[in-house]
């Protein structure tokens, strides 16, 4: 129904599904696979990391001089968490510490040489950076020019132009780094320098702290979609658990803000990654794309005791941005849909698109109608743009290809960033068509489904969705796994919720009928509600319903059975 390539990971019914899962996730060997499902998992050594110690020694020195620190953070999730563990931490060593985040639209990513000559006029001796700081080269070489020592924290793409004058690198992607897990995110590897700040205090209050850093760290891991297998998984687990009862409390009023409560029913409900990527983590965005970065740090680490005005704060900014977002949505909608058919990707700009939400329409841009997609903020005689692509396609090679009209650009294959003149626009536009004409045309440009194994109704049971809920959380690397029912036998099919939206039916099972529930399918009714079978593919999931649970199919894909 929504045009999708189903394409099946295993189809070995030799295999019992919990097998089949498994290598489907890349984990064959037997210490990968115990290691995936143990509850005592061995935490990697901080010290490991290359510059570790290095660092460490550095920071202590700093607190018992008496030296300024700044923490110098990101303005997404995973720069605010991590710069928040680093803060909390230092300020429990009794360190002097401030920190300084970028504008988003005012000052753009990463270290700038503005920031530096302020802080080195405020006498700062160390800046310590968080998810930023590895392509500041010419802005660190800088900070050493007028005696300030840089502490580099960070996890993405090292670049050729490697930052030599930082007093220390702590990147577990080194080349020459010794340590075993290499996709931290930024929030995750300053909690590792924390950890090792505060085990050199060895005493039982730094231990509490450390326990009670997880949950911040499991923040910028899930929203910056980094694998949650090996280590990330284990401090996802971890902090998810905490979260539930964190000790800080601008997070807590955030959770609350969400919606999200303190339900330890089941697995999937202790470890659902989704309150992070679709709840908190949103908010915590909208500080920086709306308005102020500060806003969601300072709510974090609870900035003069007034944690409920900045998290209310982000709830404000967050209701903003969705509808400012719905807003943009309808304007492409109006201008721009009409001659996608024609084209292989989509290229949009309009004024009243702060680059601060770019991102977010190119996302759902592509998630909607499958195509890459290049969305920009018109300002005149400059245009700033995000892109986002669909697995088929990648963004980065595309930008790469046109960058002579760019001023700048950076990211990977599904996402990216660019700045170009308006001058250049035209000659970008054409440039860019040409490029995903050559690579697509004749291709099978339908997003993909990727489904884990096919079940037979019988399989529609308790016993499998515990084994499902063992693969909890679920992210990056380790989807929420996903089946295929084919000729499947459904029974009262019915259109529900406010204005039809959704559908709901009975699948038969044996001697049982599972509920279905499809959500947004209200569309394709007059399709679905005359079949008494379809092919499925689907969620296995636990449904509450006066205090009742039972097991739901929540449908992501249906097609006419043959």
């Amino acid at each position: 129904m929504l045009n999708k390539n189903w394409r099946i990971l295993s189809e070995d019914s030799s295999l019992d599904l919990q097998t089949r899962l498994l290598h489907n996730r890349g984990l064959v060997e037997k210490n990968e696979i115990e290691q995936f499902f143990t509850e005592n998992f061995e935490f990697h050594d901080p010290f490991l990391m290359k510059d570790m110690d290095k660092a460490v020694k550095r920071i202590l020195s700093a607190i018992e001089n008496g030296e300024k620190i700044v923490i110098f953070g990101d303005y997404d999730v995973d720069g605010i968490s991590g710069s928040a563990i680093l803060i909390q931490t230092l300020r429990f060593l009794s360190a002097k510490v401030s920190y300084r985040i970028p504008h988003r639209m005012k000052d753009g990513y990463g270290l700038n040489v503005r920031f530096v000559k302020e802080l080195a006029d405020l006498g700062v001796d160390l800046i310590i950076t968080v998810d930023n700081g590895i392509s500041c080269k010419k802005e660190i070489d800088l900070a050493k020019s007028l005696k300030i020592d840089v502490i580099v924290t960070d996890h993405h793409g090292i670049p050729e132009e490697f930052p030599v004058s930082a007093f220390a690198v702590v990147h577990p992607g080194q080349s020459d780094c010794e340590y075993p897990f290499k996709d931290l995110s930024g929030s995750c590897i300053a909690f590792k320098l924390a950890k090792a700040l505060l085990k050199t205090k060895n005493n039982t209050e730094a231990t509490a702290l450390i326990e009670n850093l997880f949950d911040l760290a499991s923040l910028g891991a899930v929203a910056d979609c980094t694998s949650l297998l090996g280590e990330n998984r284990f401090i996802v687990k971890k902090g998810l658990r905490v979260l539930h009862d964190s000790r800080w409390r601008g997070l807590s009023l955030i959770s609350q803000n969400a919606g999200v409560l303190n339900n330890k029913k089941s697995l999937m409900d202790l470890y659902d990654t989704d309150v992070i990527g679709f709840r908190i983590g949103p908010r915590i965005n909208a500080a920086s794309r709306i308005d102020d970065p500060y806003f969601a740090l300072q709510a974090l680490i609870d900035e003069g005791g007034k944690a409920e005005f900045f998290a209310q704060k982000l709830e404000e900014l967050n209701n903003y941005r969705q509808n400012i977002v719905k807003k943009a949505l309808e304007n492409f909608e109006n201008i721009f849909a009409k001659d996608l058919d024609q084209e292989f990707v989509c290229i949009a700009e309009h004024q009243d698109w702060s680059s601060g939400i770019v991102g977010l329409i190119a996302g759902k841009i592509t998630d909607k109608y499958g195509k890459p997609s290049f969305v920009m903020e018109d300002r005149g005689d400059v245009l700033v743009g995000s892109a986002r692509s669909p697995e088929y396609f990648d963004v980065f090679e595309a930008i790469n290809h046109v960058k002579k009209y760019l001023e700048n650009f950076g990211g990977h294959k599904q996402a990216a960033g660019f700045t170009l003149k308006k001058e250049n626009l035209a000659k970008f536009k054409k440039a860019l068509k040409e490029f995903a004409k050559n690579k697509l045309v004749g291709k099978d440009l339908r997003p993909v489904l990727n489904i884990d194994a096919v079940l037979n109704a019988e399989d529609l049971n308790m016993e499998n969705f515990r084994l499902i809920e063992k693969f909890a959380p679920f992210g990056m690397n380790n989807p929420k796994p996903l089946f295929l029912l084919k000729n499947a036998k459904i029974q009262n099919p019915k259109l529900i919720g406010n204005g039809n939206k959704h559908l709901s039916f009975g699948i038969f099972a044996q001697n049982k009928i599972v509920r279905a529930i499809a959500f947004s399918f209200g569309e394709f009714a007059e399709k679905i509600l005359k079949k008494d079978q379809l092919d499925i593919v689907f969620h296995l999931e636990e449904n509450e319903w006066n205090f009742k649970r039972t097991l739901q199919a929540r449908i992501v894909d249906i097609r006419e059975s043959f």
